[in-house]
Parts: C-alpha cells; structure tokens; sequence
C-alpha cells in the first residue's frame, strides 16, 4: 500500500478505489486534528504541530459523508440497479 501523501496524488480509477482512499482519510483525521470547532453547518479542524496552528479547509457539514461504509453501500446500490 503506498503512503498516504502519494496515495492521495495518485488518480483514482474507480469508485471502490475512491472508497478506499476516503477510508484512509477518515482513519487519519483524528490522529492530526487537535481541535474541531462546528460554526453553523461547517465543521473546522486545526492542528498544533510546534507551536503553529493549521487549519484545514472547512468541511460541509450538510455535504460531508463521515462514514466510508455509506459510500461503499451508496456506490453498489447505483451500479446494482437499485
């Protein structure tokens, strides 16, 4: 499996290979964020790494989809006639 960092530079071929990048990231995310602060419907995570503050672009509460298995589910549903 490659590194996270060149995985996601790496173009994705497939759905189930989009699925299985998001799972990564969603696995990673709370390993790096210090703090997550909700302002209205956007969620904003920050990171404290030798005294800097970074920030993430904020996330979409309405159009972020934390749960990779929902994705997997959503992906054979449309492509299963469903």
């Amino acid at each position: 499996m490659k590194p996270l960092p060149v995985d996601l530079q790496t173009p994705k071929q497939n759905l189930d290979e989009f699925a299985d990048v998001t799972k990564r990231v969603l696995d990673y995310l709370p390993n790096i964020a210090s703090e997550r602060v909700e302002a209205r419907d956007y969620t904003i995570l920050s990171s404290v790494v030798a005294g800097t503050t970074k920030f993430a672009r904020p996330v979409n509460n309405n159009l972020f989809i934390r749960a990779c298995s929902i994705i997997k589910i959503q992906h054979r549903a449309e492509f299963s006639g469903f």
